[in-house]
């Protein structure tokens, strides 16, 4: 059953645009996009919204941050900025995008 987010996000997010789909938590996944990042947004709310519909007998939510690489970005960096905007969107409520600038 832990399974299923990391898969409904790979199935969700059509095969070119897959990096890496990754658990980095108990209940926190990472999916490194290329692109844009007003592309990888409308992806990761397509990737919401296929839960939020789910049947209320599945108590299922999804919160997603959204965090940008720069050419000369850490990795620790980058973690750090995503975390930071997963927090931003859990605190608006659940099912949620956020985006850090």
């Amino acid at each position: 059953m832990d399974l299923v987010p990391s898969q409904r996000a790979a199935s969700e997010v059509p095969a070119r645009r897959i990096g890496i789909v990754a658990r980095i938590g108990r209940e926190e996944f990472a999916v490194i996009l290329p692109g844009r990042r007003d592309e990888d947004r409308l992806h990761c709310e397509s990737m919401r919204a296929s839960v939020e519909v789910l049947p209320k007998e599945i108590p299922l939510a999804e919160s997603i941050g959204i965090a940008q690489f720069r050419a000369g970005d850490k990795v620790s960096y980058l973690y750090a900025c995503g975390d930071k905007a997963l927090h931003a969107a859990k605190r608006v409520g659940v099912n949620r995008v956020a985006t850090i600038e």
